[in-house]
């Protein structure tokens, strides 16, 4: 996915992890802040959307979710078939259970940033990759932790 901050010539490539009809989940490093206006073009196999959006969380080193706010009439077929091909590659993949996937991930509360840094760095000393699913629970673990010891 290709897509630009309003006012910005600048543009910025990222992957989408997650994808509906009202938007998705952009995972980039360098995320803009909440309510900033992008716009963005979607390209999958010759299928390309043109749409405008404006993020709705964003969680820096991580990526951002954005709402769609604006699509044209005649953009809206080419969104749909992209989502369909979507599904039916990742259904045959079975790395997704429905094209509904929320656009946003739940928050992660984070009270102790010192433990949820060095779970993250211990992570990283034996894996080279983590998902949302596994940094959300990697946090979640290491702040459990943390009120117990408090205990």
């Amino acid at each position: 996915m290709e897509f630009r901050t309003e006012g910005v010539d600048m543009r910025t490539w990222a992957t989408i992890t997650d994808l509906s009809l009202c938007g998705g989940y952009v995972e980039l490093a360098a995320t803009s802040a909440v309510n900033t206006v992008v716009h963005r073009i979607l390209d999958m196999r010759e299928v390309r959307v043109r749409l405008k959006g404006i993020v709705r969380t964003s969680h820096p080193l991580l990526g951002m979710g954005i709402e769609f706010t604006e699509i044209a009439d005649d953009e809206k077929p080419h969104l749909e078939e992209l989502l369909l091909r979507l599904a039916s590659d990742t259904s045959a993949q079975g790395k997704i259970k429905s094209v509904q996937t929320p656009a946003v991930p739940d928050l992660v509360m984070i009270m102790d940033a010192g433990a949820a840094l060095n779970a993250v760095a211990k992570f990283f000393q034996s894996n080279h990759a983590l998902t949302r699913a596994q940094f959300t629970e990697l946090i979640g673990k290491s702040q459990d932790r943390d009120r117990e010891e408090l205990r």
